[in-house]
């Protein structure tokens, strides 16, 4: 049980929970930024938390899984995709996955 309480503790220490959610959530916005400014991708609302609901075309998803992206895709309407940015990632990994996706636009 300590450790566990270990961890929760250095978790709150300083609001580590809250930068972490912060820098989660403003990676969403960033992508959602990303994938507006290409011609194809249809971003259905604005990220308020870290998860980012979109359109993409099949083959765009079937290029960026080839890739090695992971994301919840055809569970809903064709072409819509579920896209979750967490703590541990970067701005550099959210430009990375925009400039996949425009690259697979670009092709058609």
């Amino acid at each position: 049980m300590r450790f566990h309480t270990a961890q929760i503790e250095a978790y709150l220490k300083d609001d580590l929970w809250l930068r972490n959610a912060l820098h989660a959530n403003s990676l969403a916005l960033r992508l959602a930024a990303g994938l507006k400014s290409i011609p194809g991708p249809e971003v259905f609302q604005e990220p308020e938390a870290n998860i980012l609901f979109c359109r993409l075309a099949q083959h765009v998803i079937e290029e960026l899984l080839s890739r090695g992206y992971q994301f919840y895709h055809d569970r809903w309407e064709a072409g819509t995709v579920r896209f979750v940015t967490s703590f541990s990632h970067s701005s550099n990994n959210v430009q990375k996955l925009v400039d996949a996706v425009r690259s697979c636009y670009v092709k058609i």
